[in-house]
């Protein structure tokens, strides 16, 4: 069994084995929850609402409304029906506390769940597992697209940079965002660089693949398509 399976599985049988420690903040355990004590589960500093009043195009975050969600943490507390938000760029995570301001998550975290305007579920879930692959993922959120016997995981990476306009002393930011891919298969986790490498270790099934991308048009430009083939492939 993969890395990946015993992570998301072992947050699975938290959450069942500690029923009695899933928090829902809004009903009636919020009546039994202090200010105090939310903070002092959670963890967390207040956010500075000026952090990111330069930013002039792109968004550090995942979502840049706040989404309800679930935070599972490590000691076992499931914390659910929060309001929350991803910050990419700072590998940050934000949520709403009982007085409504916005805070820094600073306790550790084993999986984080979005939900928003009727979408599918969002699940993340710490890159630092597996940094050896990609020293970058040690402070990542992995957005799981797929998990199966092959599953399929993607970084959001965010970059700032900063600019001055002519004739202008304000600084400017700007936020690019690049999607790197990885896949699981065969007990090991690999880096896409593009999306023939993906192709390339789906090979056992070569024909099959190949009719399904050319039947189904699939390119690689989104994680939607990456994650139909994988999901498909994993049917096979």
């Amino acid at each position: 069994m993969t890395r990946l399976f015993l992570i998301l599985i072992a947050t699975a049988a938290t959450c069942r084995a500690a029923a009695q420690k899933v928090i829902d903040i809004t009903n009636s355990d919020a009546d039994v929850i202090s200010n105090e004590r939310m903070r002092g589960l959670t963890g967390g500093t207040i956010f500075p609402p000026d952090k990111y009043v330069k930013v002039k195009e792109g968004t550090p975050y995942y979502w840049d409304d706040w989404a309800n969600g679930s935070l599972v943490l490590d000691g076992g507390f499931t914390y659910q029906n929060l309001q929350l938000k991803i910050d990419l760029l700072n590998h940050e995570v934000h949520y709403k506390d009982a007085d409504d301001r916005e805070m820094i998550l600073t306790a550790p975290l084993r999986e984080i769940i979005l939900r928003a305007g009727g979408l599918d579920a969002r699940y993340f879930i710490p890159g630092k597992a597996w940094a050896d692959v990609d020293k970058k993922l040690a402070n990542s959120w992995l957005q799981v697209l797929v998990n199966d016997k092959t599953s399929l995981l993607l970084d959001i990476r965010k970059k700032l940079t900063e600019s001055n306009p002519y004739n202008s002393s304000t600084t400017e930011q700007t936020i690019e965002e690049t999607n790197v891919y990885f896949l699981q298969k065969g007990g090991r986790l690999n880096r896409l660089t593009k999306w023939s490498d993906l192709l390339d270790l789906l090979a056992d099934k070569r024909t099959e693949v190949a009719k399904y991308v050319k039947e189904n048009d699939l390119t690689g430009v989104s994680p939607l398509e990456y994650a139909d083939l994988v999901a498909w492939y994993n049917k096979l």
